[in-house]
Formats: C-alpha cells, structure tokens, sequence
C-alpha cells in the first residue's frame, strides 16, 4: 500500500498553516518566514487560498526586477496558478510533481477544505524516517530479535 500525503501531514511536529494576506508588502512576508523558518506562504484573502509566496519569488521577482520590498505587495510576485495535493495523494505523485513543475510546496486541498502544506523536505524526512523503521525492523527479524 503506498504512502501518502495524509500519513505526511499527520507526522509533521507543527500543523499551524502559515499564510499572509495578498495585500501584505514583500518585507513583511519575508519577515515571517525568517521568523518560522519557511519557505513558503499560502496568499489567502477572505479565507480563499488566491496563491502562495515562496523564497524563489523574492529571488526571481523582486530583486530581479529591482523592488523594493517595503512598498511591493504580495500579491505583485506570489503565485496564481497553483497545484494542489490530495490526502490520497502518494508520495511518489508527490515527488513526480515537485519535479515536474520545479516547486518545493505543495498546499493540500480536499472537499473545499485547506489541510495543510508539504514541502519536499517534509516528504524526504518522512521517508528517512521510515526507512530506518524498516531497515531495524529487517535487521531485528533477520536477528531472530523480533518476538510476537
């Protein structure tokens, strides 16, 4: 059975959703998501998701075009066009979407309901994770360690 996003979202220490409002300025953005170590925030404007805002946005918007942070908005660099994951979807969709389209958050929708955001990362700690759960477990077995 694979895994899937759902699994993910649940193992992840905070379920706090960050998020800035699209009339926001870039500096106060940026400020946040130094503030909680994050790369990304969802743009939601009267609890809609309109975009999300990354570090790559500053990068390849902002100071490439020169502006100043303390007087651009948010909704002038974020992104419109979004993907969304589902709690059904598997981690190697995941992963194949994250390649395919060069991002590295992946907001969760279902049923008109926000459940939360994975980032790469998320999805490569919890395969660790679960690999060595795994790799111990074969090792115990192997061992004759493993008692039911």
């Amino acid at each position: 059975m694979p895994f899937t996003l759902e699994q993910v979202l649940k193992s992840k220490t905070s379920s706090v959703i960050h998020s800035v409002a699209s009339s926001e300025t870039v500096q106060n953005a940026a400020i946040k998501m130094a503030d909680n170590g994050i790369g990304a925030l969802l743009v939601i404007d009267n609890q809609q998701v309109v975009g999300i805002f990354t570090e790559r946005d500053i990068v390849n918007k902002l100071f490439k075009a020169c502006l100043n942070p303390c007087e651009t908005k948010v909704s002038d660099l974020m992104t419109r066009e979004l993907i969304f994951g589902k709690l059904s979807t598997t981690l190697a969709e995941a992963m194949a979407t994250f390649t395919q389209y060069h991002f590295r958050h992946l907001p969760i929708i279902e049923g008109n309901r926000l459940h939360g955001m994975v980032s790469i990362g998320d999805i490569t700690k919890w395969v660790l994770t679960n690999q060595e759960k795994e790799l111990t477990y074969l090792t115990e077995y192997i061992r004759g360690e493993t008692y039911y």
